[in-house]
C-alpha cells in the first residue's frame, strides 16, 4: 500500500511531492508504456477516459478547496479517503493556485463481477504546481500506480505499486 506524507508548512516541491505521490510511483527507469486503454472486456468502460476525469476532477477539487468533491473521488472508508484527509489537513494554510497532472498511460489490468471493481495500471506526470507564498514546481518524473476502481461510478478505492 502507498502511503503518503506531507510536513504542514513545507515547501510547494515538498506539497508537489506529496500530490504526486497518491498517484503513484516510479518505477526503475522512469519509462512508460504508450497508453492502450481496453474497450472489448467485461468492463465496456474507456478507462483512458475515467482516469482523466478522475486526475483533473482532483486537480480542480485541490486547488478549488473542495473537500467534498474531492471526498467523492474515493470510497468512504478507504486508505485512499484517509490520505485525502490528511493531505487536506496539511494543506490548511496553503492556497494552491494551480495544479496540472497529466495522464501518460492507462493500462486494464483486470475487471472483476461484470464492471463493478477494475484494476488499472495508470502513469501520471505532474506538471505543474503554484502555491501562493512559494516557488512554482515544474514538472516532475512519470509515476506509475496501480488503481483499484470500484463502479458504476468508478470511485478509487486502494493504490499499489507498479511491477
Amino acid at each position: 500500500m502507498i502511503t503518503m506524507r506531507f510536513v504542514a508548512g513545507g515547501c510547494a516541491f515538498g506539497l508537489a511531492l506529496a500530490l504526486t505521490f497518491t498517484l503513484g510511483i516510479p518505477n526503475e527507469t522512469g519509462q512508460h508504456s504508450p497508453s492502450s486503454a481496453r474497450e472489448s472486456n467485461d468492463c465496456s468502460q474507456d478507462f483512458e477516459k475515467v482516469v482523466t476525469e478522475l486526475v483533473a476532477a482532483r486537480d480542480q477539487a485541490l486547488i478549488m478547496r473542495e473537500d467534498e468533491a474531492l471526498f467523492t473521488l474515493t470510497v468512504e472508508g478507504s486508505a485512499v479517503r484517509a490520505q485525502d484527509e490528511d493531505l487536506l489537513a496539511s494543506l490548511a494554510d496553503s492556497e494552491i493556485t494551480e495544479l496540472h497532472t497529466r495522464v501518460d498511460a492507462v493500462h486494464l489490468l483486470d475487471c472483476l463481477e461484470t464492471g463493478k471493481l477494475a484494476q488499472i495500471q495508470v502513469w501520471t506526470t505532474q506538471e505543474s504546481l503554484s502555491v501562493v507564498g512559494e516557488e512554482p514546481v515544474g514538472e516532475l518524473p512519470s509515476r506509475c500506480a496501480v488503481w483499484n476502481l470500484v463502479g458504476p461510478a468508478w470511485k478509487l478505492d486502494s493504490l499499489g505499486e507498479c511491477e
